[in-house]
């Protein structure tokens, strides 16, 4: 059985001119079970609202990557508005910067992402992977 998905890219440029603390990004899968929070092009959070886990990566840019994983029962259930300004509700994500140190994707069972040397998915019923290297 075969499957077909719409793929939407998106793309925000942040002007250098922007103030020195710009609102975080958020990235939602389809079907809101997995949300993402990408701070400053420096931090990415994220985590399953089914089943709490999550994924905090920093130093994204740096010459040093942290990982820490976790997991957090105040997130199952978490929603943020359909009008947020900053949420990015689509299949395809990279930070549009020269090195793309940070791409996502995901259909309506799925959500993955790569960052520099880390790779990570979640699936719709919570189970999450992380993979180094």
């Amino acid at each position: 059985m075969g499957f077909a998905f719409l793929v939407v890219v998106a793309e925000l440029v942040v002007s250098p001119v922007a103030a020195s603390t710009p609102a975080p990004i958020w990235l939602r899968a389809p079907g809101h079970f997995v949300y993402c929070e990408y701070d400053d092009y420096t931090t990415l959070r994220c985590f399953s609202s089914v089943s709490g886990r999550w994924v905090r990566i920093t130093g994204i840019y740096a010459q040093a990557i942290r990982i820490t994983t976790g997991r957090d029962v105040r997130l199952i259930g978490f929603r943020r508005p359909r009008n947020d300004t900053w949420l990015i509700d689509g299949y395809v994500y990279h930070d549009n910067r020269s090195e793309s140190r940070v791409i996502c994707a995901s259909t309506q069972t799925f959500f993955k992402c790569s960052v520099a040397v880390v790779r990570f998915w979640f699936k719709r019923d919570g189970s999450f992977r992380l993979i180094r290297g």
